[in-house]
């Protein structure tokens, strides 16, 4: 440290200037990250919950009158959003009534709509969401999405 002692006032003031700014850029920028990393993860959390409504919406005849193959066929629209893994409808009782699983897409754990409230989780790399399927502001069903988190 003694070339810090040979250096004239005006190179010390202008050094700790230097390494101020330095210091306070880095932390600005750790905190625009993490806000911006938040900020993305609530509108995903949204768009996801709102793409979930909407299937909820449109398949729940399918669902109350128990007809797998329409449900199947209503979420295999979901291949145009490449970044749905998976989406299964359930009956009030629990029972599997339609599903879609993008091509490659390994279920990564047993899901029941019973083990979890309705709402959003994150999990590594992925969303999931359980959303309610109503008819008549009566619960007959609930639906499951799964989407990754490659787009982050």
């Amino acid at each position: 440290m003694s070339w810090l002692r040979d250096l004239p006032v005006r190179r010390k003031l202008s050094l700790m200037i230097l390494l101020t700014c330095a210091a306070v850029m880095l932390i600005a920028c750790a905190a625009l990250g993490a806000y911006e990393l938040h900020d993305y993860r609530r509108s995903m959390a949204r768009d996801i919950t709102v793409l979930a409504d909407i299937l909820a919406k449109n398949t729940r005849a399918a669902v109350a009158f128990q007809d797998e193959s329409t449900a199947t066929e209503m979420l295999g629209a979901l291949q145009s959003e490449p970044h749905v893994e998976m989406a299964v409808l359930f009956t009030r009782e629990g029972a599997r009534s339609g599903g879609y699983t993008r091509p490659g897409t390994v279920a990564q754990e047993h899901i029941t709509p019973t083990s979890t409230a309705d709402g959003h989780r994150f999990r590594v790399g992925r969303i999931a969401v359980f959303h309610p399927v109503e008819l008549n502001e009566r619960r007959i069903g609930t639906l499951y999405l799964q989407v990754d988190l490659e787009g982050i």
